[in-house]
């Protein structure tokens, strides 16, 4: 029965992840169109750098801020609602015997759910990208390309040498 928790919970998880990722500017890319939530919380409006460096108006500033409390506040329901289903699922699973329709209905609200968190972070990523300019766009991208690229080489360079130097994987040597 474990494997067809994991059949009926992870496909549809791993098809929502994937085309998720697929969505993102780079189609999938790792380091570009990352925003929001867990794995998306790069809140660059909030490092003056980046804000001098495209030149973000305060203005700009305010709606980004307000794109990204309604999206935390958005969230929070959507999380809430999807740890609910998959203790459930856990819990009913853990059981001697168990309705296979009860089963099916969980995974059908924690697919939803992951498709819930998908659309708010595609729908925040489309506010944010109403918000910039076309060129602070575009400049935004190159910059999360270029760190992308970096983190890479960082990361390749550690593991051919086989020394991680024990300080983290951003840390400057």
């Amino acid at each position: 029965m474990k494997k067809l928790y994991w059949l009926l919970l992870g496909v549809p998880l791993l098809m929502g992840v994937a085309s998720y990722s697929i969505a993102q500017p780079g189609g999938g890319q790792h380091g570009e169109g990352r925003m929001g939530s867990e794995r998306q919380g790069f809140a660059f409006w909030k490092m003056e750098k980046i804000v001098e460096k495209l030149a973000i108006t305060p203005d700009q500033v305010q709606q980004l801020e307000d794109i990204d409390y309604k999206f935390q506040m958005d969230g929070v329901a959507s999380d809430g609602q999807l740890k609910k289903a998959r203790l459930e699922l856990d819990h009913l699973l853990s059981q001697d015997t168990y309705s296979d329709q009860d089963v099916g209905r969980l995974v059908d609200e924690i697919t939803a759910g992951s498709t819930e968190r998908i659309k708010l972070g595609l729908n925040k990523q489309i506010a944010v990208r109403k918000v910039l300019t076309p060129e602070q766009w575009s400049q935004l991208r190159q910059m999360r390309a270029n760190r992308s690229r970096k983190m890479k080489m960082r990361m390749g360079q550690g593991r051919k040498s086989g020394s991680g130097g024990g300080r983290g994987m951003g840390s400057e040597q």
